[in-house]
């Protein structure tokens, strides 16, 4: 009986997976926790590790995106983006008028006065006339106009883009008066302001010329229009009022 008692009490680790004594846990019991610890345990870098790629991963992604977007808008505003002088502004009436005499003055002044008349009247059908009057018939002959590309050399070539500004483009108005009017013998040149009105907004110009003196007449030579822009620049961002003049050329 002690014998059976004893085996009994023996295989009862075994049998209950608890050994007698309380103070140390049975090793079944043991390795059957540890069985049961260790796959969860061992998942535990197999799960992190995807996890932390795809956060590095998406963090690279979203960083990479900022900076080419920055650089992108950065390129675009140094190449396109404009500030426009205000064009509700009136040209100034510049007490310097230039060194012409008087009677060159008022024969440029005329010559710049049907210019300004030709594109007020916008009439297509009056450009051959609107070319003798005013320009020199010559292959050398030279406009500049405000676009890229915009070099137009030659007689004809003039009359088309003249011809085109008047059916396409905006409403020019030269502050005829005030330009300054410069002479050497048979050249003069000259430069004034004023702008362009489209039909939703206004852009203040800068136009010079350069004109001939041809059989006891003043004729364009040479004439350039430019808008009055400049490029944006960050130290230009927190002046008042350069938000609402900002520009894309």
């Amino acid at each position: 009986m002690i014998a059976l008692a004893d085996w009994e009490t023996a295989d009862l680790p075994r049998r209950y997976g608890q050994c007698l004594n309380p103070k140390r846990k049975c090793r079944a019991v043991v390795k059957r926790q540890q069985n049961q610890i260790s796959p969860a345990a061992g998942l535990q870098p197999k799960l992190g590790m995807p996890i932390r790629f795809s956060l590095y991963l998406i963090l690279v992604t979203v960083g990479a995106g900022l900076f080419c977007t920055g650089f992108l808008s950065g390129w675009i505003a140094s190449r396109r983006l404009i500030v426009i002088s205000d064009a509700n502004r009136q040209p100034p009436s510049l007490t310097f008028k230039g060194h012409a005499s008087n009677s060159v003055r008022t024969e440029v002044l005329a010559v710049l006065k049907a210019f300004q008349d030709g594109y007020t009247r916008r009439d297509v059908r009056q450009v051959d006339r609107f070319m003798r009057q005013l320009f020199l018939n010559d292959d050398g002959v030279i406009v500049v106009g405000t676009n890229s590309g915009e070099w137009v050399e030659g007689y004809d070539s003039i009359a088309r883009f003249i011809a085109t500004d008047w059916a396409s483009w905006g409403n020019l108005r030269l502050a005829v008066d005030d330009a300054v009017i410069n002479s050497d013998g048979n050249v003069a040149w000259l430069a004034t302001a004023g702008k362009v009105t489209f039909e939703r907004s206004a852009h203040p110009i800068k136009f010079t010329a350069v004109l001939s003196r041809a059989d006891d007449r003043w004729l364009f030579r040479q004439l350039q229009f430019q808008w009055d822009e400049s490029p944006i620049g960050l130290a230009d961002l927190p002046h008042f009022g350069v938000l609402s003049r900002l520009h894309l050329r």
